[in-house]
């Protein structure tokens, strides 16, 4: 006959699918009749209801290009920010001369989109500049009317 001691530690056990972890214990125990068996308990049953996104700041300064182009009245300009910096974002047109200016100012690193809203301008090729401290970069958008 195999003989258990009256005290006994539990044995753990762990498991992590990615959307359900687990927790839980085996102990040996004994019954009413005298016979050891091995219970299990649950401690702990979590599942992962949401995922937190992580941000991830770009690692070099771009320009995008407009989405759509060619455009009527009104297309977005993104751009990628690596570094916290003073920003400016203007629209020339073939001569060279600014006809919108539509950001001037301070803008933390990441992702940015402005809307350009061609009103009251000619249909035609204008060029878009983003201008860091560190950082020029010019594109190429077409206002069709």
């Amino acid at each position: 006959m195999l003989a258990f001691p009256n005290s006994y530690d539990s044995l753990w056990f762990s498991s992590d699918s990615g959307l359900v972890r687990r927790v839980w214990s085996r102990c040996l125990d004994l019954d009413q009749s005298g016979w050891y068996y091995w219970r299990t308990a649950v401690l702990l049953s979590r599942t992962i209801t949401s995922v937190r996104q992580e941000t991830r700041l770009p690692e070099t300064t771009v320009l995008l290009q407009n989405y759509p182009n060619p455009f009527n009245p009104t297309t977005a300009i993104g751009y990628r920010l690596s570094a916290v910096g003073h920003v400016t974002l203007r629209v020339f047109d073939l001569l060279g001369r600014e006809v919108a200016t539509l950001v001037d100012e301070m803008k933390e690193a990441g992702e940015h989109s402005v809307q350009f809203h061609a009103n009251g301008l000619a249909s035609g090729v204008y060029f878009y500049q983003l201008s860091t401290n560190s950082f020029v970069q010019t594109m190429k958008l077409l206002l069709l009317r």
